[in-house]
């Protein structure tokens, strides 16, 4: 019999996998901020509930969303801006502390690439992040709570989120003097978060964080130009004279897994 499922944030990525799971035959209990989409996630199956993380706490319906449930990802967006970040990370701790009290066999966290700082280099699923941004060491620090909070949790970084959506070209169409257009573009398609989340749950808690990127990787110049010429939209500009190339970033376990993931990164 396969585990009750929670998705603490039925958002861009945990709606969607909140749908995939319950056409694999998981039961799926999800959370959101707002009455209208818990209406909206009862429609499609999910036992909804409203819950809203604070620095003080988990507010609403917290108690009987996460009663009976053995398996959690933990979704939610951390938004992070400077003036946000000390509340970030009290949000973590106050969530971590919430789940401690509960006999919870899995956590999986969804974080962000954005950990990494630009001048590492090449990192993988070992590399210690260095941030370089106050976003980064917000990450950074939710990342050493969790591990010290000693949960069985498995921590997926994910890169730059594409989907039917959502495409960071139309944040930057238009725009002059882009930074580090020889860089390489660490994206991930909708499609493959939810295949690497349910392949995560299937599997032992790695008590660690994995880096989860498609292995296409052209230059931003390149993959922004051509995704801004297929979308009909102003192509952004890349300062030319910026020969940086910043971060490169491998997916140690993944690799190991043979996960397959979407052939192309969707333009």
């Amino acid at each position: 019999m396969k585990p009750t499922v929670g998705i603490l944030g039925c958002g861009w990525l945990g709606k969607p996998l909140a749908q995939h799971l319950l056409a694999e035959g998981y039961r799926v209990k999800g959370s959101t901020t707002t009455p209208e989409k818990k209406e909206i996630l009862h429609a499609l199956g999910v036992e909804a509930y409203t819950v809203t993380l604070t620095p003080s706490g988990c507010e609403g319906e917290w108690a009987d969303f996460i009663a009976d449930v053995s398996h959690l990802v933990v979704a939610f967006p951390p938004k992070l801006r400077q003036s946000q970040e000390d509340s970030y990370v009290e949000k973590v701790a106050q969530l971590l502390r919430h789940l401690q009290k509960t006999p919870i066999k899995k956590l999986l966290w969804v974080g962000s690439t954005g950990v990494f700082g630009e001048q590492q280099d090449l990192v993988d699923d070992t590399t210690v992040p260095e941030p370089d941004t106050a976003s980064g060491k917000g990450l950074w620090a939710a990342e050493q709570a969790i591990h010290q909070a000693e949960l069985p949790y498995t921590g997926i970084r994910l890169g730059g989120l594409v989907g039917p959506d959502r495409h960071p070209v139309t944040f930057l169409s238009g725009r002059q003097n882009l930074e580090r257009p020889m860089a390489p573009v660490h994206l991930i398609a909708l499609t493959d978060c939810m295949g690497i989340l349910t392949l995560c749950l299937e599997q032992e808690a790695l008590q660690g964080f994995i880096n989860a990127v498609h292995p296409e990787r052209p230059t931003r110049a390149v993959f922004y130009t051509q995704a801004a010429h297929h979308r009909q939209i102003p192509p952004p500009h890349f300062d030319a004279h910026d020969t940086r190339v910043g971060k490169r970033i491998e997916c140690t376990w993944l690799a190991q897994q043979h996960y397959a993931f979407e052939p192309h990164l969707p333009l």
